[in-house]
């Protein structure tokens, strides 16, 4: 269940956050694939909890390549506020071909300040004797919470045998797209009985006064895009905003976006 803060919420503003677009592994001197296990967790000057980015149990790793070396992230749960310097944590395990015994050493664990007062575009990493972690991310000023509650068909099915994205960029940055799903097995489409495809991630921090663009993509497991939709949505302090989406000639899509403000406690 998603909730979204009244604009009149005390402790609640339009404030600069962390967008975190991806993680990837770099440069590991382990054979790939890796088996990557683990978790990359934020802290910041809210609640100095967890929040979480990419968290995968040892029977569920996630198989990075050479050629793809991104880590499938499912967060943050909320904005990560930026007035203190944000701390990630990072503790990423290589699985081994049997038993937890067998496993590599623990591929890196770190912990990484995150300290840059100049707004804009910022690549950053981690290093150790083992591989890389690079993090593309951005601060952005005076921002709002996007949660991306569902993504619902609502008219027709998903296209046959279609792999497909559904993702968004803010209209300052089209360039940076944050993905929400990416599923390349058309065959078997995370789609639940009611129409609702299962997203990995759900939270975006948009500038106030910008708007958000969802897209919805089916494409060949080629890579060649079938159909593709695309709707907008203006940036708001509260409430919840609903956008149909069309997908080819047969497919339409419900998007439903909860706009709050930032939570400072």
């Amino acid at each position: 269940m998603f909730t979204t803060r009244d604009s009149t919420t005390k402790h609640a503003w339009a404030e600069t956050a962390l967008q975190v677009y991806s993680i990837r592994v770099d440069k590991a001197k382990l054979m790939w694939p890796l088996h990557v296990y683990g978790m990359v967790a934020a802290r910041d000057c809210v609640d100095h909890n967890r929040n979480i980015l990419f968290h995968r149990k040892r029977d569920n790793c996630q198989i990075v390549t050479k050629n793809d070396p991104y880590l499938l992230l499912t967060g943050p749960s909320r904005a990560i506020v930026f007035l203190d310097r944000p701390v990630f944590e990072i503790n990423l395990k290589v699985k081994g071909h049997q038993s937890e015994s067998e496993d590599k050493e623990t591929l890196i664990h770190q912990t990484y300040w995150y300290n840059n007062g100049t707004v804009g575009s910022r690549g950053r990493s981690c290093s150790n004797k083992l591989c890389k972690i690079n993090f593309n991310l951005m601060e952005l000023h005076e921002t709002v919470q996007a949660t991306v509650m569902s993504v619902r068909i609502i008219r027709g099915s998903w296209p046959s045998d279609s792999a497909g994205q559904v993702f968004c960029h803010d209209g300052s940055s089209p360039d940076k797209v944050i993905m929400l799903l990416d599923f390349p097995d058309g065959k078997n489409p995370p789609v639940d009985q009611d129409g609702y495809l299962e997203l990995s991630r759900r939270v975006v921090s948009v500038h106030l006064r910008d708007d958000m663009t969802v897209s919805v993509s089916a494409n060949s497991e080629t890579g060649l895009i079938g159909s593709s939709g695309a709707v907008s949505f203006t940036a708001g302090s509260h409430g919840v905003v609903e956008r149909k989406c069309q997908l080819g000639d047969k497919c339409q899509l419900k998007i439903q976006v909860a706009w709050s403000l930032l939570a400072m406690t």
